[in-house]
């Protein structure tokens, strides 16, 4: 006699996927695993799954992942109790370890694979437009799957005495769905601002797995129209708010909006004391007020030759006010950036890792007072405050500023107008 000991709805969606996953038990301990449909429409749901067993069996069989095995038995598709970790476990596990070499190449190793599968080229079809809109001008170039399983997520692999197996497979199509995709939705899942503190914000996840960064506007619109398709006719609970007359605040969503807010606004000081910058650094969670001001003090230990100020975890602008060597006589200290200036004072950062560089320390210097402004925009804006740079460079005004006060004013007026025009309400 078997006993459910765990049950799932995914009954959020259209009407062709609703269905029930349960965990059951029986009286000799064994575990099993079975879908059912909630309804008529939803019973093909499942007889695809079915179908597509033996399809993705075919598609992997030479790279070493084998589809979790399914049966279909009356309306209800049996699949089998798997035990093991899966790569989402193993991947955490070397990250809390510090194990940065074995994450990489368990990651690579997982690219590697699905890469390999990959031997066909990618083909719009109507089917595709359907489910993912019309994303694609050029196909040229890109690889896919004959069948493509969109849900090859960390968490749906589990390792078993070395044998790779896919777990679930229900989102699998009979059509062609750029790799990059597949891999692109795999980091989506899977990446989180824990994780990226334990790499240290070095790794970039999109990079490791080979996504092109300009690719990845396409591939976030293709999820939208996914996740579209998938509801088609339904409003999910947590959509409700769309259709509402008033606002509706979620407690687990103004958690998440404050925690993204203190990573936005976390700055980091790394210290280089002659190997680099690696391992030594201190993370700040600024009180700034609502024009942006930041106030730093750095304190100058021995032996440190260069001091990296990193002001955000994203793109941003910044004015920087002073950045003072406090000493005997204080002194107005040589600094540089990565960012784009007409002045080397408002800095228009359009990397997600906005960095100054400090190196000028006199001797007898105690410590290093740093005053700026900062403001977050978005892409859009960056590039309209680097064409404001570039006219003014172009232009002869150059030429009228042969002294500081004049500078200063156009400095300040720059800062002014363009921190108005752009602070965010």
């Amino acid at each position: 006699m078997r006993k459910i000991i765990f049950s799932k709805y995914s009954n959020d969606r259209n009407a062709n996927y609703k269905i029930r996953t349960d965990i059951l038990k029986d009286e000799d301990n064994n575990y099993y695993v079975t879908k059912c449909a909630t309804n008529i429409n939803s019973k093909k749901h499942l007889e695809h799954m079915n179908v597509m067993y033996e399809k993705l069996e075919s598609v992997f069989k030479d790279v070493g992942i084998f589809p979790n095995k399914c049966s279909m038995k009356q309306d209800v598709l049996e699949l089998e109790y798997v035990e093991g970790y899966t790569l989402q476990n193993i991947l955490d596990n070397f990250l809390q370890n510090n194990e940065i070499e074995k994450f990489k190449d368990l990651i690579y190793e997982y690219t590697g694979k699905l890469r390999k599968a990959a031997v066909d080229g990618f083909e719009i079809t109507e089917q595709f437009k359907e489910v993912f809109g019309d994303c694609f001008k050029e196909t040229e170039g890109i690889k896919s799957f004959p069948v493509s399983n969109i849900d090859m997520l960390f968490e749906n692999i589990v390792i078993q005495d070395g044998k790779w197996i896919l777990l679930d497979y229900e989102w699998t199509f009979m059509m062609s769905v750029p790799i990059d995709y597949i891999l692109f939705r795999t980091v989506n899942y899977y990446e989180s601002p824990v994780r990226n503190t334990l790499l240290d914000n070095k790794y970039d996840l999109y990079e490791l797995l080979g996504v092109k960064k300009e690719m990845i506007p396409v591939y976030r619109k293709m999820e939208e129209n996914f996740q579209n398709y998938i509801l088609k006719g339904n409003k999910p609970l947590w959509k409700l708010y769309e259709s509402m007359g008033k606002k509706v605040y979620y407690p687990q969503g103004l958690v998440n909006l404050d925690s993204e807010k203190r990573i936005k606004h976390r700055m980091q000081v790394l210290y280089d004391y002659g190997n680099g910058f690696e391992g030594v650094s201190d993370y700040m969670e600024t009180v700034i007020d609502e024009y942006g001001t930041v106030v730093l003090d750095i304190d100058i230990k021995e032996g440190i030759q260069t001091i990296r100020i990193d002001p955000a975890e994203r793109t941003c602008l910044v004015n920087i006010n002073k950045i003072i060597g406090v000493a005997d006589d204080n002194y107005d200290v040589q600094y540089s950036t990565n960012g784009d200036s007409y002045d080397n004072r408002f800095v228009c950062f359009e990397d997600y890792d906005p960095q100054i560089w400090i190196g000028d320390f006199r001797e007898g210097v105690k410590s290093i007072h740093v005053e700026y402004n900062i403001e977050y925009v978005n892409d859009f804006m960056l590039k309209k405050i680097k064409e404001i740079f570039e006219k003014l460079r172009n232009n002869d005004m150059e030429k009228e500023l042969n002294n500081n006060n004049n500078h200063e004013k156009l400095s300040s007026l720059l800062n002014d107008k363009i921190m108005r025009k752009f602070r965010k309400t």
